[in-house]
């Protein structure tokens, strides 16, 4: 190679590596991330309300107490400067608010990646709380086990996993990611922009709109009114309940119980439509709509 190549490239190195410095700077040691661990009772009255809004991965796990005490406690590696505001954190009549937001300084000049978060709250035994929320913005965040009478979880950019939880009102939205739940008890209303949801086992209405991705749902207990604007819509209904279920641009799939004896309203504007006989001996309506798609129902 050429000298006059080889000083070239050295010169071009040496400028991004001085663009690199000026938009990244020195990481600051306030920045790094370390092991961390905070431990936080709650007293004998309990948690009622538990809010939770995290710039970090995160998964949250409900457990009973072994000896009927409650507390919360946080497990992972954090910046110092997330660290000293957790310090300064306390329940408050039965309400705490756990936050962990980084600094813009960390956004902007740390090269440490964010890592997984583990939260554990215990209850003495039946305790319930009065709600729940999270804000995971674009993290992702995981919940199990969890018992309350309000539940709303909500991110931005991020997956939101649900297992074993309950509630009488349960809200989960996103606007770019995924939502999955395993074993939910209560009505549930979930709202996605652009990703897919997958749910199974939820005992409970069911209100459901994707705007593009698809919806797919297994072993289904309840009423169920679900909505996909651009996507597939797959349901697996284990109870003879209204069912109202449409895809503009996609394809609709249902299984409903063998004992099913009502009415199929069907329409497709550009699709096939399928469905089994039915001796027209109850009341009960299965809805079924595609703009475009078609439409599939089967007795199982």
């Amino acid at each position: 190679m050429r000298k006059s190549g080889v000083i070239f490239i050295a010169t071009c190195c040496i400028i991004v590596g001085i663009i690199g410095l000026i938009m990244y700077g020195v990481e600051d040691p306030k920045n790094k991330m370390v092991d961390y661990t905070k431990k936080w009772s709650i007293d004998a009255a309990g948690l009622k309300n538990l809010k939770i809004t995290t710039d970090f991965n995160m998964d949250v796990e409900f457990i009973e107490s072994t000896d009927q005490s409650n507390y919360i406690e946080l497990t992972g590696k954090l910046p110092e400067d997330v660290i000293q505001h957790l310090d300064s954190l306390q329940p408050n009549a039965g309400s705490f608010d756990l936050s962990l937001q980084y600094s813009r300084s960390f956004q902007l000049f740390s090269f440490d990646f964010p890592k997984d978060q583990k939260v554990v709250v215990a209850l003495a035994k039946d305790a319930k709380l009065q709600s729940i929320e999270s804000d995971s913005g674009s993290s992702n965040i995981s919940f199990e086990g969890v018992h309350a009478e309000k539940i709303n979880f909500v991110a931005s950019s991020g997956n939101i996993d649900v297992e074993h939880i309950q509630g009488a009102h349960i809200q989960i939205e996103g606007n770019s990611g995924n939502i999955s739940g395993k074993g939910i008890e209560g009505d549930l209303q979930t709202k996605l922009t652009s990703g897919n949801i997958k749910l199974q086992d939820v005992k409970g209405d069911l209100q459901a709109h994707a705007t593009s991705g698809n919806i797919k749902v297994n072993n289904h207990e309840g009423a169920a009114s679900i909505r996909a604007s651009s996507g597939n819509v797959e349901l697996e209904q284990r109870t003879i309940s209204p069912l109202d279920v449409s895809a503009e641009s996609g394809n609709v799939r249902i299984f409903v119980p063998e004992t099913f004896d009502g009415f199929y309203d069907v329409q497709t504007g550009s699709g096939d439509m399928s469905v089994p006989e039915s001796k027209l001996t109850t009341k009960d309506v299965i809805k079924a709509r595609t703009s475009s798609g078609n439409v599939k129902i089967t007795k199982e």
